[in-house]
């Protein structure tokens, strides 16, 4: 059995040398195997000698022969530019020992310029010679790639930078989170935070509720967008931010990455505010110009009709009309706060002045008015630069602003209460008025309403919510700037900047009141109500008055009537305007002078048309000083054209 075993053996090496022997190539036959496998390689196999000198090459470019290529410098075949870093790399490789690579600018098959990336591998023949084998696979395509890459990259990064987008992203499952540089900068942060941390740290408070609710719609998978909220950033400002991105689900529809971008969009924040706040005001301006014939017509006919009869009334019962006329007085004046809110009031006679004394004056008052406790200190600057204005566009602003300030001072409850106002140059061309307290302050939300209409925090029955909201209107018509600041608990800083003058003031004489002349009055309105009031007024004063119900019958009146003193002219008239019947009154009665009444302001050319304007409400004193001038330039002949300005009350 033994025997068996070992016959077996020797029978099985044989087979097996006998399949080696099958299988092995003759020398010849792999040489020739091995130079079809090289030249099937889609790379440049070199071979080179310590020298530099080509040895061997597996193929080669079109139109070149072996004759052409062995025994040359292998940088006669690499761009010159290319020619220090492959030159340096090879004896490296010489000098180490250890394989080393470098890229290229060579010829290509086509013969254009093309890029290698050339693998360098120390050799040495059996007779100790070094040498090196380079092997050069031509990476052009993916280098065209890489570089158009490299390029959307860049135009992506100038666009991102352009647009003051900030690209971040969250993976909820990590908390991993990542902003890019300018992300930062949108938020004013150093360090990026989750979405969390941005709800509860880096949103303003007042907003974080809506944040809450959006975020569950955010993350349920998709694109999502955020409500425009406010930040705090690291320096206490505030910015408003909108943000838009994507939330991208794993396969069990958890939120697996949130990715998306904000962009700082404050100013656009406040433009939009700036321009909500000019429609409202102009939303008011309408309604104001809407009403305020109608409502000036009800109220002239009150004060003129208060006016007669507190003549005619004893001194037990004069308290009661000087009550009802007060108080029809104060409604014109309110008319008259709306009527300069929304730039619908006459033209004031605005020239340069020195506004100290009226701010001196203004203050004098506060001090003797308001509580003894409070602390008003006043600074007034040198050599300030003269303002265009009115003084009693100056006091009213001023007084609106104190009065605003003792109110918040005396809220908040100090002892030592502290009102402060600066007068001060702005710069070598402009003036700023500062009122600082020390009060209850105010929220933002309500620093922003604090110039509308009608909006005040005071109780009902304590103010009618127009004094910032007239103020704000007057210095708009100065042609200056309005600004608040103020901070819940710390007080309030109202800021006036008036534009300056060096013009030299043009001082007028005060006209002295004289004694009304009397004479034949035309009254042309189509309010019933008006024409008994005024009719009843003038005739009172010792007018000659007759009263007609629109601009046609005037014109007829004038044709059939003997010669008048004067005509008083409503402007605003079923049909046609008042001063559309002007240039035929001119052609009948020339040398009689007119005089219009409005409930609104009138532009400067329809002013003209006529001697003088007057805006009702107006009371007895102001319509009868006005009608008497006119009426002793219609005495002399001497007609006298007036400005707008004359007959206003101021």
């Amino acid at each position: 059995m033994e025997d068996r075993v070992k016959a077996l053996e020797a029978e099985c090496a044989e087979l097996r040398r006998q399949l080696a022997d099958a299988q092995r190539v003759p020398p010849s036959d792999a040489a020739a195997f091995l130079e079809s496998l090289l030249g099937a390689v889609p790379a440049f196999i070199c071979r080179i000698d310590a020298d530099m000198r080509l040895l061997y090459i597996n193929r080669l470019l079109p139109a070149s022969t072996m004759e052409d290529v062995l025994g040359r410098d292998i940088f006669e075949f690499v761009h010159p530019d290319s020619v220090a870093d492959a030159r340096a790399c090879i004896l490296n490789v010489l000098a180490t020992g250890s394989s080393g690579a470098y890229e290229v600018i060579a010829a290509g098959p086509d013969g254009c310029s093309a890029h290698y990336e050339t693998v360098v591998t120390p050799l040495a023949d059996p007779s100790g010679l070094r040498g090196a084998c380079l092997v050069s696979v031509d990476v052009t395509r993916l280098h065209s790639r890489d570089l158009a890459l490299r390029r959307s990259e860049e135009e992506l990064r100038v666009a991102i930078e352009a647009t003051g987008i900030g690209l971040w992203s969250w993976t909820p499952a990590t908390n991993a989170v990542h902003w890019y540089p300018r992300t930062h900068e949108v938020y004013g942060r150093a360090k990026p935070v989750d979405l969390m941390d941005y709800i509860d740290g880096l949103a303003h408070p007042d907003d974080r509720d809506m944040l809450r609710a959006n975020m569950a719609s955010s993350i349920a998978g998709g694109p999502f967008s955020g409500p425009i909220h406010r930040i705090i950033t690291d320096d206490g400002s505030i910015r408003w931010i909108l943000s838009r991105g994507r939330t991208e689900l794993d396969a069990n529809g958890r939120p697996a990455r949130m990715i998306g971008g904000s962009l700082d969009v404050t100013q656009q924040h406040e433009l939009e505010e700036r321009l909500r706040h000019a429609q409202r005001l102009d939303a008011v301006g309408h309604l104001t110009a809407g009403i305020a014939h109608n409502f000036n017509n009800m109220l002239t006919v009150m004060v003129c009709t208060l006016e007669v009869l507190a003549k005619r009334m004893p001194g037990s019962e004069r308290s009661l009309i000087d009550g009802a006329l007060d108080t029809a007085l104060s409604s014109a004046e309110m008319v008259r706060q709306l009527l300069t809110f929304t730039g619908h009031r006459a033209p004031a006679d605005r020239r340069p002045r020195d506004i100290r004394l009226a701010v001196e004056q203004v203050v004098t008052m506060c001090r003797n008015t308001f509580a003894r406790q409070i602390d008003l200190v006043c600074t007034i600057a040198p050599g300030l630069p003269w303002v265009r204005c009115t003084p009693n566009e100056i006091e009213q602003v001023l007084m609106n602003l104190l009065v605003n300030a003792r109110d918040a001072v005396t809220e908040r409850g100090h002892t030592t209460p502290v009102i402060s106002i600066t007068v001060d140059a702005h710069d070598a061309s402009s003036l700023e008025i500062t009122i600082t307290d020390d009060g209850i302050g105010m929220t933002e939300d309500i620093a922003r309403r604090a110039f509308d209409p009608f909006f005040s925090t005071k109780v009902v029955g304590g103010g009618t919510g127009l004094g910032l909201a007239t103020s704000y209107a007057i210095v708009r018509e100065l042609a200056g700037t309005f600004t608040c600041t103020s901070t819940p608990g710390a007080g309030t800083t109202m800021k006036v900047c008036l534009p300056g003058t060096a013009a030299v003031p043009v001082e007028c004489a005060t006209r002295k009141a004289a004694a009304p002349s009397r004479g034949r009055v035309l009254l042309v309105d189509d309010d019933a109500a008006v024409r008994t009031a005024i009719s009843s007024l003038l005739a009172s004063e010792g007018f000659g008055v007759e009263a007609v119900a629109s601009g046609e019958a005037g014109l007829a009146h004038l044709v059939t009537r003997p010669p008048l003193d004067c005509i008083l002219l409503d402007r605003s008239m079923p049909g046609a305007a008042g001063e559309t019947f002007v240039p035929r009154i001119r052609a009948l009665a020339p040398l009689v002078p007119i005089l219009m009444f409005t409930g609104q302001a009138v532009a400067p050319e329809i002013a003209a048309l006529v001697d003088c304007v007057v805006l009702k409400p107006v009371s007895g004193p102001v319509l009868v000083e006005a009608i008497s001038a006119l009426v002793r330039q219609r005495a002399s002949n001497v007609r006298v054209h007036t400005t707008a300005d004359a007959c206003v009350e101021s």
